[in-house]
């Protein structure tokens, strides 16, 4: 589940499943973006749907097409927020892929992700 400002962003991604770091390295690429300019535009390597990033004033605004692409979904919360929130999904993450598959803790590619938070 992935909620930003109370709206749950997840059910975009309820059709087909979600690579865990797919999804978070597609995050930090927001996170990263909006360091630069103020606005981010991203999606998931496996599929076509575009997710809307903007910095405005101090808040971050998330805007995806829904499911069914018939309406928008937005959500908005404040950067800090939206910066440890990315910081934590990669944490989690990590932690996750070494728990199940504990060779992966000496993978030097996951170990420079912590770097790039």
């Amino acid at each position: 589940m992935f909620k930003l400002g109370g709206v749950d962003f997840s059910q975009s991604m309820t059709v087909v499943s979600v690579s865990l770091l797919d999804f978070v390295l597609m995050l930090q690429a927001a996170k990263a973006g909006m360091r630069h300019q103020a606005t981010a535009q991203v999606s998931l390597s496996d599929r076509g749907e575009q997710w809307w990033f903007s910095r405005q004033r101090g808040v971050v605004w998330l805007r995806i097409r829904d499911r069914f692409d018939q309406a928008w979904i937005n959500g908005s919360c404040p950067a800090e927020v939206f910066e440890n929130l990315v910081d934590q999904c990669l944490s989690d993450a990590l932690r996750l892929m070494c728990w199940e598959h504990p060779e992966l803790r000496h993978n030097q590619y996951l170990q420079s992700l912590n770097d790039v938070s």
